[in-house]
């Protein structure tokens, strides 16, 4: 691997190979100075401050207030941002964050369109014989 076929990232500080950077053609190298992953990583951050207000860290420090649990099942979850099946639940009328859950809270909420008396229902019904 020549020289000019890899580079270290301005973020992570980890040498890669050349194809892990994109193309920029506003540098003079041709490809930006953070790597792809980096960059992902940073488009995460600004998408889940943008959508919820809130910083990875701030999500953490929630999860970790909850016990490390799903606030409403009180399941063992992952760190957010550490896996796919940990959600930042929020209010949608108010855009407010409410907790972070495990997915299946957070789609049973969605599919009761996060509506007291509809999960109240619910609930009184599978209490039926």
């Amino acid at each position: 691997m020549s020289i000019q076929s890899i580079r270290k990232c301005a973020k992570c500080q980890v040498i890669k190979p050349l194809e892990d950077f994109s193309t920029d053609v506003n540098r003079l190298s041709g490809h930006r100075y953070t790597c792809k992953l980096c960059d992902s990583e940073r488009a995460k951050c600004r998408a889940r401050r943008a959508r919820y207000g809130i910083t990875l860290y701030t999500a953490v420090k929630l999860w970790e207030a909850q016990g490390c649990k799903c606030d409403v099942c009180k399941d063992d979850i992952p760190a957010p941002g550490k896996a796919k099946n940990t959600v930042i639940d929020h209010c949608h009328t108010t855009g407010v964050v409410r907790g972070i859950l495990c997915t299946q809270c957070n789609v049973a909420l969605g599919m009761l369109k996060d509506d007291p008396w509809r999960i109240k229902r619910l609930a009184d019904y599978i209490k039926k014989p």
